[in-house]
């Protein structure tokens, strides 16, 4: 069972990697969605978006 935590954690751990990367000033990503098709959360958007 612990090893399906583990694999779980760093999925989630790759998937905010791929939206947070850089800030809304400086940020030049070319995608607004994460491998999984996980759209990521507008820097617009001012509410926090759970990570379950």
């Amino acid at each position: 069972m612990s090893s399906d935590v583990s694999c779980t954690f760093f999925v989630l751990a790759e998937y905010i990697r791929e939206c947070i990367s850089g800030t809304k000033d400086n940020y030049r990503g070319r995608r607004s969605w994460t491998k999984s098709n996980i759209t990521c959360q507008a820097w617009s958007d001012n509410n926090i978006n759970e990570h379950t």
